[in-house]
């Protein structure tokens, strides 16, 4: 490929086009973007009523943050009592699917 035409990591994360781009994680999907003046990627998980978020330099960064983040949520919320729910329904059934997997 030409390196004309070649996109780097800061065009295909930074371009408005391109639709967000989302992870999952025991059924929570995060959508993410990246920063170029912080040389970071920086998310938030959705479809839950809280705010929680995650960042990394890196993709696979990123990743583990969003387990992280997930795990650190998922913890607080049994402590509390507080009822964890997925707000999208296919969400739920990723993550009952992932949960039988690992029980």
């Amino acid at each position: 490929m030409n390196n004309k035409h070649r996109k780097t990591l800061e065009d295909i994360f930074t371009d408005p086009i391109r639709p967000d781009i989302k992870m999952t994680y025991k059924g929570y999907q995060g959508s993410f973007e990246y920063d170029p003046e912080a040389d970071i990627f920086h998310g938030d998980v959705l479809n839950i009523a809280d705010v929680v978020t995650f960042q990394g330099r890196s993709i696979d960064e990123l990743k583990t943050a969003l387990a992280e983040s997930v795990d650190v949520y998922l913890e607080y919320c049994e402590k509390r009592g507080k009822l964890t729910k997925i707000k999208n329904e296919e969400m739920e059934l990723e993550y009952e699917k992932e949960r039988r997997l690992f029980s």
